[in-house]
């Protein structure tokens, strides 16, 4: 069995390929032969939809279920009648949305 690598192989690999692309006498054949030269990855960001429901959680509060496709975050923002402002920002699925409930009886439209 190999001997185990030790923590952070990936920082050190990027660290001496970043190293070798800076070099004065880098050639790009030299970094093809290396296998250091990736493919450019382009998003469309304004393209990108999360799989967003709502649902109620517990107490009433709505509850967003959501499903972030291929980013690694998602941001929320809700509009309660003064604009958009920041409702969480999320590295994982669901986020409730603790703000205060209106009173009984009464309804508020969640944009």
């Amino acid at each position: 069995m190999p001997a185990q690598v030790a923590p952070g192989i990936f920082v050190r690999a990027a660290s001496l390929a970043a190293r070798i692309k800076a070099h004065k006498d880098y050639l790009e054949s030299d970094g093809a032969e290396l296998g250091i030269i990736g493919s450019e990855i382009t998003i469309d960001t304004h393209q990108l939809q999360p799989d967003i429901t709502v649902r109620l959680a517990a107490g009433g509060h709505p509850e967003i279920v959501w499903h972030k496709s291929r980013m690694d975050a998602l941001e929320i923002q809700v509009n309660r009648g003064n604009g958009y402002e920041l409702m969480s920002f999320d590295s994982h699925p669901n986020s409730i949305d603790k703000a205060p409930l209106p009173a009984a009886g009464q309804s508020v439209v969640w944009i």
